[in-house]
């Protein structure tokens, strides 16, 4: 519920982050600034918010079943995820780059 709320807030705030334009004057021009400051910072504060829910939920997944006494099994799994996250997120920016280039390209 947190992660469909937060990205509706991005997705509808994204406009009004770009380019607030309501008149000109120098007292308009800080309002406008000010402005797409708070909506950049609602949004940053929303994408921050489902990244540490993920980060939570995904740790406590990774960890079930899991005793706190069995030794260097936690440190193990962690590094797991560590190459592994490593690894696909290394392999998807490649493939976005290449992407890209493609898509350039034509």
């Amino acid at each position: 519920l947190v992660t469909v709320g937060s990205t509706l807030l991005i997705t509808l705030l994204k406009p009004f982050t770009q380019s607030v334009e309501c008149g000109s004057g120098r007292v308009v021009d800080w309002l406008e600034d000010w402005v797409e400051s708070i909506w950049q910072l609602v949004s940053k504060a929303a994408a921050t918010t489902v990244m540490v829910v993920w980060t939570s939920v995904l740790t406590k997944m990774e960890l079930h079943g899991v005793e706190p006494d069995q030794g260097g099994v936690t440190t193990r799994i962690y590094i797991f995820w560590a190459i592994s996250i490593t690894a696909v997120g290394s392999a998807v920016a490649t493939w976005l780059e290449a992407m890209e280039e493609y898509f350039v390209a034509e």
